[in-house]
């Protein structure tokens, strides 16, 4: 049809018939060749059960040396975009493709050529920032935004009659203040090393490769990183218990670690993702109710869900939408009674 029409290529077809840009007539092509050997996530998506953004990570399922592993278990990979949130299925799908990719042996490439990163002046003078870091350096680097940012907006929080300023400023005013501090710091200082946890003791942590802010790395991309980590070993029994209970007020310590590291993002019932860098270890049954600071009555709540009142100190029902790749239902055991029994 294109060809009839004198048209160099189908996009071009496409693009004048359906009045789109021409790079996303290409981009409806590709899907749609992708779509081929998909059937099953062609009927889904035509069903209206998953959306265009499914299709695409379930495309990079089919890339490289996947293809026959993929249509193996396309019906699980389908499935889950069906159920889950989408940021599980995400994190599902990450998952199943390292795994994949492990079994022909390749742990994944180290990040020593995407890396690139530059500035230009605009036409008033601003400077302009571009580039791509790997996953671990650009963690590191929005973590450290992120914070200074909390800093700067609890600054214009204290300050009566001072305007607040919105989060995209805050963020380019705290990339200013790192660029600041990073300067004053003497050098020989002892600088932050990132903390690697292997955890050891479940199946279900064979595999588990993931950054604090719930990104799903290779093994791979964790080499140029290893000669300045610090790295922990966390050991979970049959039960998940790495400790068992704690006589203080707060969680603490190794038993936070563990909390954090079982759960990974915000056990909200209505369905969070907030990571484990935005979250506070909260007691399901309160302490003033008889709870106890133990690992089966701790949970990660994000900081917004966790100050809502009075549903807060409510024992939540477990979160339905568990990943079972990566957890089993023992992770959030049934919740106790709200009052505690004689």
């Amino acid at each position: 049809m294109w060809a009839v029409g004198r048209h160099r290529q189908a996009a071009g077809r496409l693009a004048t018939v359906a009045n789109v840009p021409r790079r996303e007539a290409g981009r409806v092509l590709t899907q749609g060749r992708q779509l081929v050997n998909m059937p099953q996530a062609a009927a889904a998506l035509g069903a209206g059960e998953i959306s265009i953004d499914h299709v695409d990570r379930l495309a990079a399922c089919t890339a490289r040396r996947r293809a026959e592993s993929y249509r193996r278990d396309e019906a699980d990979l389908v499935g889950t975009a069906r159920t889950k949130r989408f940021e599980r299925f995400v994190t599902h799908a990450a998952y199943w493709r390292n795994e994949t990719d492990a079994a022909v042996g390749d742990d994944g490439d180290e990040p020593n050529s995407d890396r690139h990163f530059g500035s230009r002046p605009g036409v008033f003078g601003e400077r302009r920032f571009f580039g791509d870091l790997d996953p671990v350096g650009g963690a590191e680097v929005a973590a450290a935004v992120e914070r200074i940012a909390g800093e700067l907006a609890a600054i214009d929080a204290r300050h009566a009659g001072r305007t607040r300023r919105p989060k995209r400023v805050l963020r380019a005013d705290a990339l200013v203040e790192m660029a600041r501090r990073a300067l004053a710091v003497a050098p020989g200082s002892r600088k932050p090393r990132p903390l690697v946890t292997v955890v050891i003791g479940q199946a279900e942590f064979a595999r588990l490769c993931e950054l604090s802010d719930g990104t799903v790395i290779t093994p791979g991309q964790l080499i140029p990183h290893l000669d300045a980590v610090d790295v922990e070993t966390m050991v979970f029994d049959g039960h998940f218990r790495a400790i068992e209970k704690s006589d203080a007020r707060t969680f603490t310590g190794a038993l936070r670690r563990a909390i954090q590291v079982r759960d990974r993002h915000c056990r909200h019932p209505d369905g969070c993702d907030a990571p484990i860098d935005v979250c506070d270890v909260d007691h399901i049954v309160p302490v003033h109710a008889g709870g106890d600071t133990s690992q089966d009555n701790g949970r990660l709540m994000c900081r917004f869900h966790n100050r809502i009142t009075p549903t807060y100190c409510t024992p939540p029902p477990a979160d339905p939408d568990l990943d079972t790749r990566t957890h089993t239902p023992n992770l959030l055991p049934n919740p106790p009674p709200t009052e505690p029994a004689a």
